[in-house]
């Protein structure tokens, strides 16, 4: 499937979009951690590196879609999808079991 210039440019601000809710998110986290006991404050700070290298892979990939014909385009997009859908996954996850 051929993708426009537009279909492309409206995707990339999709996953801007949420890439910035996953910082939002990342933020709460931050402010909760702040308030814990240091074990558990500990452990959600490691959670959340975690979760911040998964995201700056995210964010890589969404920069190198932007140089991409079709072809690789469309593999790319596929493998941005899957990594962040498991990234809101680990982040729903990990606010869940701090909460």
């Amino acid at each position: 499937m051929a993708y426009t210039d537009q279909q492309k440019g409206e995707y990339q601000k999709e996953m801007e979009t949420r890439l910035k809710e996953f910082d939002r998110k990342l933020d709460e986290l931050k402010a909760r951690a702040e308030k814990m006991e240091k074990k558990a404050e500990t452990e959600l700070n490691q959670q959340m590196e975690q979760l911040r290298r998964k995201r700056e892979e995210v964010s890589k990939r969404l920069e190198e879609l932007k140089s991409k014909t079709d072809k690789a385009w469309e593999d790319i997009k596929s493998g941005i999808d899957a990594a962040l859908e498991d990234l809101e996954k680990a982040i729903d996850k990990t606010i869940s079991r701090f909460k």
